[in-house]
């Protein structure tokens, strides 16, 4: 993203002069102490002489991507708003990189935990539970990232995200380790909501997410794609009572993808092989 690379660049530039006539304002520590006027239309506008200050070379920005990255950020009232601010209000070169530098993203900045991209940036990764920006942690294993978050290798060196979701705002399971999934009223790692009640199982539901992941993942196992499979292996399990088979068959609601489905089991119905996803219930 050729906008958030222009804005993260901005933390290696310097100035050798500011503007009075500004409107975002700084404190003695450099911080900025008032946000934008919010105009994303003129900021992006002005974002082509930015990439001319910066010599980013190539084509300018996209004007879609910029508009996006700018209206999210100033809703959000994130410190990447305010450098729109400094955008907006475009003074030369040395000016405008002036405000930039007394506008840059600090530790600890708000962030969306829908995991909406271009709240943080690199090095950075969204806190779901404080909806703060944070350092993002290393890693080798699980283990090593708390409250049930994964760890991630990107390409090769592991680190702690802190929001399960994907950039689009849903919910992604994988970023959190095997015992636990990704609520998607709060993006963060929770334990596998079991089922173990019959009056809380609804086959219609499982099945019907079972069909979905089949039609689209190649993981999944063609064999207990079926449909009239599912309800039957499902009504049986509620017929039993017994609260390990409707464990099991619940993770077909709780899943999203057919190894989530193995995930769930392995904390709900332990001991119950494939439960639906790699056999029958």
């Amino acid at each position: 993203m050729r906008v958030v690379a222009a804005l993260a660049f901005l933390a290696a530039c310097g100035s050798d002069g500011g503007s009075p006539d500004l409107a975002v304002a700084t404190d003695d520590a450099g911080v900025c102490t008032s946000g934008p006027a919010g105009d994303c239309s003129a900021a992006c506008a002005n974002y082509g002489k930015l990439f001319e200050c910066l010599d980013m070379g190539g084509a300018g920005p996209d004007p879609a991507q910029c508009m996006d990255d700018c209206t999210r950020n100033v809703q959000l009232a994130t410190d990447r708003a305010r450098l729109y601010g400094c955008i907006e209000q475009f003074a030369g070169c040395a000016a405008t990189l002036s405000c930039a530098q007394g506008c840059l993203h600090q530790p600890g900045g708000g962030c969306d935990p829908a995991g909406q991209t271009g709240s943080c940036l690199d090095g950075e990764t969204c806190d779901a539970r404080t909806k703060r920006c944070v350092a993002t942690s290393p890693c080798a294993t699980d283990s090593d990232c708390a409250d049930g978050f994964a760890c991630l290798f990107s390409p090769i060196n592991g680190y702690c995200w802190r929001s399960c979701a994907a950039n689009q705002g849903e919910p992604a399971n994988v970023l959190c380790n095997a015992s636990h999934w990704c609520d998607p009223a709060t993006f963060t790692c929770v334990p596998w909501p079991c089922i173990n009640g019959a009056a809380s199982l609804d086959c219609a539901a499982g099945c019907a997410r079972l069909a979905k992941d089949c039609a689209s993942d190649p993981r999944c196992d063609p064999s207990i794609c079926d449909q009239t499979k599912c309800m039957n292996d499902c009504a049986a399990a509620m017929s039993s009572g017994d609260p390990m088979q409707i464990a099991a068959a619940g993770c077909l609601q709780l899943g999203q993808t057919c190894p989530e489905f193995d995930s769930c089991i392995a904390i709900c119905a332990p001991g119950i092989a494939d439960a639906g996803v790699d056999g029958g219930i």
